[in-house]
Formats: structure tokens, sequence, C-alpha cells
């Protein structure tokens, strides 16, 4: 993002192609994840690629945060949880 002029206050969805500067939306990732889904036969165990979604990173990633360490308050901080339900 740096090499492409990106500043402080440039969301990180923001990206750079042969194009141009575009962004990722939520359509995209669900998109994307869905395909990741079926291409590596997760259907065959349970996880239906109409089930997932951009929010499975947000989970996904709470919870690879916690297995490496991270306190509890960094992370309810970073996916901006008010509460501990996360944690559950």
């Amino acid at each position: 993002m740096r090499d492409n002029g990106a500043g402080q206050d440039t969301i990180i969805s923001i990206f750079w192609d042969h194009i141009g500067r575009t962004q990722i939306t939520d359509d995209n990732m669900r998109v994307a994840i869905c395909r990741a889904v079926v291409k590596l036969g997760l259907e065959n165990n349970g996880i239906l690629a109409a089930r997932v979604g951009s929010h499975s990173f947000w989970a996904g990633g709470a919870m690879a945060l916690k297995l490496v360490g991270v306190d509890r308050d960094n992370i309810k901080n970073m996916g901006r949880w008010s509460s501990d339900t996360f944690l559950l």
C-alpha cells in the first residue's frame, strides 16, 4: 500500500492491481470464501459454502489471535466487541 502512495488514513480494503486502485467489497470476500470452501472440499466435512462469509474471518481471526497468546482485552478491542461473548 505504501508503495502506491497510500496514507495513514487509507483503509485496509484498498488495493492496486494492473488496472489501478480499487476496493475489496464484502461481496468479493463472500464469493472468494465460498469458492475456497468448495475447492478445498470442506463441504464433505460439514462446512457449507452457503453458510460462510466474511464474518467467518472475524471469528476465525479472533481464535487465531487467542491461540498464539494475544491478551483477550486486545482481541476484544481489535474485534470491536463490547462484551466477552467472543470467548464463547
